[in-house]
């Protein structure tokens, strides 16, 4: 599809519509018709930027984080092409948004080490969480729990009823023990029994209350090197991520070993997303790719 003038940061589709949105380092916002394969609009974030992109559950609005003059982060009405609102309250960058699967409450991690659960419809704050350091976050798929996970391996497991009570579980994961990476991606499976887990080059598969670790697979990503996004396939049978080699691979959760490869030339796939509703896997660079796998 569309080549984007600088990297797209972040994609995301649409739950229940056949729409894919994302977000570039040239302050761009495309629209994509994914049965078509088409681009349907491109709208501009110039005055904020646009990064860590994320359908709401309305297939005409979107929530996302600046990457320039305020740490807030906004409620973008894409029909309407106007900011429904601002949410302010983080002292550092977003590096994270999740809307819950079942409700309009959002999740937002932050480099001032907090984690705020809001409301979309009201714009309130609900809850600030203080992370053991920079964290990220999400939901899991069924919307009653949220994890939230930060350096030195910690994941903390709360109940979205009752976060107040504080985490109901907390484990390590013990092969990041020793390490300064960072989570930069935390995603559980469809059916909530799996948690993934991506720090550097490294791709978790996690018991997902547990926390035990099923397989560990590698993408290339130097230590201190910029981490790629991973998707859990809807089954939770396979991992897909890209690779320092340009390449898209992909790996049983079960054994670990990868299973198919497929080529990318233009640059390394630093986003990549499983569709929630069809065999339908998006991945981004400096251009949006869709794939048809066969696994």
């Amino acid at each position: 599809m569309e080549v984007a003038a600088t990297r797209v940061n972040s994609i995301s589709f649409h739950r229940t519509e056949d729409l894919l949105v994302s977000a570039s380092n040239d302050d761009n916002i495309r629209i994509y018709d994914t049965n078509r394969g088409k681009e349907l609009n491109t709208l501009q974030s110039k005055k904020y930027g646009a990064a860590n992109i994320c359908y709401t559950h309305d297939p005409h609005s979107v929530v996302y984080s600046s990457t320039k003059g305020t740490h807030a982060w906004r409620y973008h009405d894409l029909e309407a092409n106007r900011y429904v609102k601002y949410f302010h309250g983080h002292t550092g960058r977003v590096n994270a948004l999740h809307v819950s699967p079942m409700t309009d409450a959002v999740l937002s991690a932050s480099e001032d080490k907090q984690v705020r659960l809001w409301d979309l419809r009201s714009g309130e704050c609900e809850a600030v969480l203080k992370a053991p350091g920079i964290p990220t976050c999400s939901f899991y798929e069924q919307g009653l729990v949220f994890c939230v996970a930060a350096e030195t391996g910690i994941v903390r497991l709360y109940d979205a009823r009752n976060w107040g009570a504080g985490p109901f579980k907390s484990f390590t994961v013990d092969q990041e023990k020793e390490s300064n990476a960072l989570f930069s991606v935390i995603r559980s499976s469809l059916d909530g029994k799996q948690l993934m887990a991506v720090a550097e080059g490294r791709i978790y598969v996690l018991d997902a209350f547990e926390g035990t670790v099923g397989c560990t697979v590698n993408t290339g990503v130097p230590m201190g090197g910029q981490p790629l996004e991973a998707t859990l396939s809807p089954d939770g049978k396979f991992i897909l991520s890209g690779c320092n080699d340009r390449h898209i691979r992909c790996w049983s959760t079960e054994t670990g070993k990868e299973v198919a490869l497929w080529p990318q030339a233009s640059d390394v796939p630093a986003c990549i997303k499983f569709s929630p509703k069809k065999m339908l896997v998006a991945s981004a660079s400096q251009e949006v790719c869709l794939w048809i796998p066969s696994l």
